[in-house]
């Protein structure tokens, strides 16, 4: 047996140490760091699939800590190929030997967040991979989330499969979905200052589907409301025409009456009607659709 101990501190190596398939251990087991023949390295296991592996049959954790400074984490590439660095994310269901598919929702990369206030921090995702097919391709989706100390992850963002983006929900079934009941305001775009003043702003307000353009000043030119009142003050206002000559312009790009300028009853009868043959012509109508004046 082996008596008494010895400082390896105070042996420098004449010649490279070989472990010939064997571990660096802490305590004899087959555990710790494995270097294969080629230089591989590898923690927890004997096999690898690149320059550095880390195994365990639980979850495993790579810290880096800085005690008093920031931590970085940086790669480098070099060389004349278009490839750089990478950052990839391996997910299987069953175990090493007898790997199986992922299924729905798996979670296939994320990326946490654990803000600290002075006595706790909490861990909670701010970006996810899921998958959300299990066949095929593997279709994923993307989730951006807002994180605070408790733990607590909102959902503000979904990038689905199919390209659609959905803001302040879970699921867009159009290229751009945004959730209305986050502050009154469906989708804007704003000068807004720190005072809160909005200028240069357009809004799409879920109250009552209002849309409503504010200008230099903050007043509101354009106002469209589909359970109230509305206005354009900006100024003339063309239809058919990029040049209106009036407060009210419209220009029909043909002749007859479905080129015209119509003003409908409730019932859907034309009561004002105007177009063109040529010549003009103006048409007045009755609430039975009957001609009543008619001006050539």
């Amino acid at each position: 047996g082996i008596s008494g101990s010895d400082n390896l501190g105070n042996h420098t190596a004449t010649t490279n140490i070989n472990l010939d398939g064997n571990y660096l251990s802490g305590d004899g087991d087959s555990e710790g760091i494995h270097v294969d023949a080629d230089g591989d390295v590898t923690i927890g296991a004997s096999y690898g699939f690149s320059k550095f592996s880390v195994w365990d049959s639980n979850a495993v954790d790579l810290d880096i800590s800085s005690i008093t400074s920031t931590s970085e984490f940086g790669m480098s590439s070099y060389g004349n190929a278009n490839g750089g660095n990478e950052l990839n994310f391996f997910r299987a269901r069953g175990d090493r030997s007898t790997t199986t598919g992922v299924a729905y929702f798996d979670v296939i990369a994320q990326f946490n967040a654990q803000p600290h206030n002075g006595s706790s921090s909490f861990q909670a995702p701010f970006m996810t991979v899921r998958a959300v097919g299990t066949t095929g391709t593997i279709p994923t989706q993307i989730e951006f989330n807002t994180v605070d100390n408790t733990g607590s992850n909102d959902e503000r963002m979904v990038i689905q499969a199919n390209g659609n983006v959905a803001i302040g929900q879970s699921y867009a079934n159009y290229p751009l979905q945004l959730n209305t009941s986050i502050n009154g305001v469906a989708f804007g775009i704003t000068d807004e200052n720190k005072s809160g003043n909005l200028t240069h702003a357009m809004l799409i307000n879920n109250n009552n589907a209002i849309f409503q353009m504010k200008d230099s000043t903050a007043s509101l030119p354009v106002y469209l409301n589909t359970s109230g009142n509305s206005w354009l003050t900006g100024g003339n206002v063309g239809i058919g025409t990029t040049s209106p000559t009036g407060f009210f312009t419209v220009r029909a790009n043909g002749t007859g009456e479905d080129n015209g300028f119509k003003l409908l009853g409730s019932s859907g009868f034309k009561a004002v009607m105007v177009y063109s043959d040529g010549s003009g012509k103006i048409e007045l109508a009755n609430s039975g659709g009957g001609k009543n004046i008619k001006i050539a």
